[in-house]
């Protein structure tokens, strides 16, 4: 089991949902990230969120990753000054979800 102060203090957002998709934890950089306070997370359905929209592509990453256990990590844009890396992992009874906004990097790059 992972301590929950080490999972608060990472500077990736770290959210996990349930088999449900619901959200059972969120650390404090998630909530910025998402715009959100953590019981505003904690207990909603991660497609449901009312401020942040997940795209198709994450949908589908997102159920590879449920249905067979393996990792996924991939970067993608929202919008044109938006872009995101997630990192998806499962134990089978839920999906841990690392996120992080690179749109800074990202940008100075091109």
């Amino acid at each position: 089991m992972i301590d929950r102060a080490f999972l608060e203090g990472m500077s990736l957002g770290v959210i996990i949902v349930n088999d449900r998709s619901i959200i059972t934890y969120a650390n404090k950089k998630a909530c910025k990230l998402f715009n959100q306070a953590r019981d505003g997370l904690v207990g909603a359905a991660l497609f449901n969120l009312p401020r942040f929209q997940f795209s198709d592509f994450f949908h589908l990453k997102y159920d590879k990753v449920r249905s067979s256990g393996e990792p996924e990590e991939f970067e993608e844009s929202l919008s044109s000054n938006r872009r995101w890396k997630y990192n998806l992992s499962s134990d089978g009874a839920g999906v841990a979800i690392m996120v992080d906004d690179i749109s800074e990097i990202w940008l100075n790059i091109e």
